[in-house]
């Protein structure tokens, strides 16, 4: 018996212990599994899966990943980054409202609330944000952001302090903090700051520049070490090359600094600064010829500031030109004079915050050197309204305008028309606008919708638009002889190539942009037909001929269409029939449309109204001709 119970509890005991090692084994396994199975609904593996996803790639998935925050926060981002920031508006909204937590959801939806120009709409939800999320540190990062960009610089350091209190270690809203600290004069803190983010963040290249910026005067060699370091993390960007050229050029070390601002240029070729800088280093290297070229390019872009005026003055006077050093002389005394006004006005404010006439003034000053944001932010104080109001915005381009800055008011009255489409001011302050630039055609639908198609009030527009055509036929611009040759072409091919030239000379030159539209939907390359159509769109959102031409291409594509695209089909037409002259064209769109919902009946009809519109030898006609005869195939 004892012999017995000594030889069988141990194997009991291996057999309870086999069971439970085999069971815990089966468990573990079915961990594993569930785990490998769980990994595709997982944040990380999404990100993994999205990253490196193109705009069009993320686009085909919109109808089936509508709820996945993940997913949007990619697709609001790339939409963001490919400059469409009215359609990343509305995708990244949803995301937020799926995942009202999502810092970085939070941070695009800013993004392309303030590139759209809805500055209220930012504020309001990063507010929202951090009375919602009162610990979470980059709340208040994102909200100090925005203050900073709004240039409230104290009330960016309360934020940028709350979220380093709540996260020490956060890289981000350090670097961020020691930008605040010098836009305060406190260059010494400042410094302290930035080590402490790089020694989080060490490969923050822009941190590494702003620390050699601090250090020139006091610690030269360790600003060449940190510029050095800036360049090795960023060689691509042109901040860096920028920088460290000024740091040669004040170190007298001309050769090297000139290559290092000719890289900025290249790749930076619209910074006023590095034209600017590179303008004088030229001038240092005497290099006359080629500085006068800089250092105007930088007087275009920098129209309020008056130091490249100045130096293309002495680069004139040392070539023995007169006449050119006396213009710019006088510019430079133009400038300087639009900066003793500033100062008065500035002085005025900090005395009186709330005068509205100098904040009106203000206002015209700024919109005399094209600086739209500050501008509207001025306008938006002196009328007690929201920057992005209707109001704001059609005064702002009014003023634009006015000042020989129609390129930057036009996007301002569109968004105005967009919120107040009923609203005449704003149709007629983009009319202005686009008049100013010598878009005729948009002009005249601009002021068909101020005039509400009154024939007594659409008058006076009308008058402007015959000067406007005066004087453009007595000073046209190479585009528009490029368009005027494609109309006189002998042939379609001879049109295109002239028309390719025009946008070669002004990739935003409409008036060719609509004609090509036109002769690719002519020669059936629809391809060809929807990158110009949405290009002359991405211009012009509302544009009655593209719209209604891009709409039936997209029809004629092979297959039924999804329900999202026949409604950005039937937007396209809803926008072209605003448009008094895209109406030959409807009946065509309509009849296509027709087909696609399988009613054969309704699609006949409006064919033969294309026909009777067009004309027998009409693009528009022929196409209905042809889908006339495939009906009764």
């Amino acid at each position: 018996m004892t012999s017995g119970t000594t030889t069988t509890r141990p194997e009991r005991h291996h057999s309870g212990r086999r069971k439970i090692s085999s069971a815990l084994f089966a468990l573990l396994a079915l961990l594993g599994i569930l785990a490998a199975l769980a990994i595709p609904y997982t944040g990380s593996y999404k990100d993994r899966q999205y990253r490196p996803a193109s705009l069009s790639a993320l686009l085909s998935k919109q109808t089936t990943q509508t709820n996945d925050p993940v997913y949007i926060y990619w697709l609001g981002r790339r939409l963001c980054d490919a400059g469409k920031f009215e359609q990343a508006v509305g995708v990244l909204e949803r995301g937020v409202s799926l995942d009202p937590s999502s810092p970085r959801l939070r941070e695009q939806w800013t993004r392309s609330l303030l590139a759209t120009g809805k500055v209220s709409v930012a504020y309001g939800q990063l507010t929202e944000f951090v009375a919602t999320h009162p610990k979470l540190a980059a709340a208040h990062y994102l909200l100090g952001t925005f203050h900073y960009t709004q240039k409230s610089i104290e009330a960016a350091r309360m934020s940028l302090e709350k979220a380093a209190a709540l996260e020490p270690n956060y890289p981000q809203a350090l670097s961020m903090l020691a930008n605040v600290q010098i836009q305060l004069g406190e260059k010494t803190q400042a410094q302290s700051i930035l080590r402490r983010a790089l020694a989080l963040r060490p490969n923050a290249a822009l941190d590494h520049l702003q620390l050699a910026t601090l250090q020139v005067t006091e610690a030269p060699q360790e600003a060449r070490a940190e510029f050095l370091k800036a360049l090795a993390l960023a060689p691509q960007n042109p901040l860096c090359h920028e920088k460290y050229g000024a740091f040669l050029l004040q170190s007298g070390e001309g050769a090297t600094a000139e290559a290092s601002l000719r890289q900025a240029v290249t790749l930076a070729p619209e910074s006023a600064s590095a034209n600017l800088l590179l303008g004088r280093c030229l001038l240092q290297n005497n290099k006359h010829e080629q500085a006068i070229l800089s250092l105007e390019k930088a007087t275009k872009l920098a129209l309020g500031d008056p130091v490249a005026a100045q130096e293309l003055r002495g680069a004139y006077q040392r070539l023995g030109r007169s006449s050119d050093a006396a213009y710019w002389a006088q510019e430079t005394e133009r400038r300087q004079q639009r900066i003793a006004a500033r100062t008065a006005l500035e002085n005025e404010l900090r005395v009186n915050p709330t005068n509205r006439e100098a904040h009106t003034k203000m206002a015209q000053l700024l919109a005399s050197v094209g600086a739209v944001n500050d501008c509207i932010r001025e306008l938006a104080i002196a009328s007690r309204e929201r920057p992005d109001s209707p109001v704001i915005l059609t005064r702002a381009a009014e003023l634009l305008t006015g000042a020989g800055q129609a390129g930057v008011a036009v996007p301002l009255a569109l968004q105005a028309t967009q919120q107040a489409p009923n609203n005449p001011q704003a149709h007629e302050a983009l009319g202005n606008a686009q008049l100013a630039q010598g878009r005729l055609h948009e002009a005249s639908i601009a002021y068909f919708a101020a005039s509400g198609g009154d024939a007594t009030r659409f008058a006076p527009f009308e008058k402007r638009m015959e000067a406007a055509k005066r004087q453009l036929a007595a000073h046209p611009t190479p585009p528009l002889l490029c368009y005027k040759k494609a109309l006189e072409a002998s042939t379609p091919q001879d049109a295109e190539q002239q028309l390719t030239q025009a946008l070669k000379a002004d990739p935003e030159h409409t008036a060719s942009l609509r004609l090509l539209l036109q002769l690719q939907v002519q020669r059936g390359d629809d391809s060809a037909a929807q990158e110009t159509g949405q290009r002359l769109l991405a211009l012009i959102p509302n544009e009655g001929i593209g719209s209604a031409l891009l709409a039936i291409v997209l029809l004629k594509k092979p297959g039924s269409l999804s329900q999202e695209a026949l409604a950005q089909i039937e937007q396209l037409f809803s926008n072209a029939a605003a448009d008094p002259s895209a109406a030959p064209i409807l009946p065509l769109g309509y009849g296509l449309l027709a087909l696609q919902r399988r009613d054969k009946k309704a699609a006949q009809s409006f064919f033969q109204q294309a026909i009777a519109l067009g004309g027998a030898n009409s693009t528009v006609a022929k196409l209905a001709q042809e889908q006339l005869r495939r009906l009764t195939l």
